[in-house]
């Protein structure tokens, strides 16, 4: 946990590399939880995964569980051009809402501070950081119903969440736009 504690010290997030060194940091504490409490933080498990595997032999099962619950979040085609509404549960992930509250419980329940968290800029600068290393490196073929999951930057620097399906909902895009 020192590690930890030394990283999250001062201004953090600085750099992309704080921000990898951090996942790092904080799955190594994750492991060390019951196989319960581990599943608390699958979405720490998951951002660390895919920031250090970048070509993977095998897709690890903390992306194949984020994919799959982003492919029953996902509604059909005719449910999304009738209803106009994305399920919250799939908004939640895309604007990192349940990210935030996922790495404030683990600050919280190893007892360490939560400064970035609780500070919008600062946390603004975490995920902006987060993007800028997943941006370009898709996770290909997590599962049978998904061909592509990626981040991309736009002209004005939005981040478009890309998710190619295997089936008729084919391509969808949506926009998170980080404001510093």
């Amino acid at each position: 946990m020192n590690k930890i504690s030394k990283i999250l010290i001062d201004k953090f997030p600085t750099s992309e590399a704080s921000v990898v060194h951090f996942f790092v940091e904080a799955k190594k504490i994750v492991e060390d939880m019951s196989r319960l409490e581990q599943e608390r933080f699958i979405l720490v498990t998951f951002y660390r995964d895919w920031l250090v595997h970048t070509k993977k032999a095998g897709i690890p099962e903390s992306i194949k569980i984020i994919m799959r619950k982003l492919d029953m979040a996902m509604p059909s085609i005719e449910y999304l051009n009738n209803n106009q509404v994305i399920p919250i549960q799939y908004l939640n992930f895309v604007y990192m809402i349940d990210l935030r509250v996922e790495i404030h419980n683990l600050l919280d329940n190893i007892k360490l501070p939560k400064d970035f968290i609780n500070d919008n800029k600062r946390w603004i600068n975490f995920v902006h950081f987060l993007f800028n290393v997943l941006v370009d490196q898709p996770i290909l073929k997590p599962i049978p119903s998904i061909q592509h999951f990626s981040f991309l930057y736009t002209k004005d620097q939005s981040v478009i969440w890309k998710i190619i399906f295997n089936d008729e909902r084919k391509t969808f895009n949506f926009s998170y736009v980080i404001h510093s």
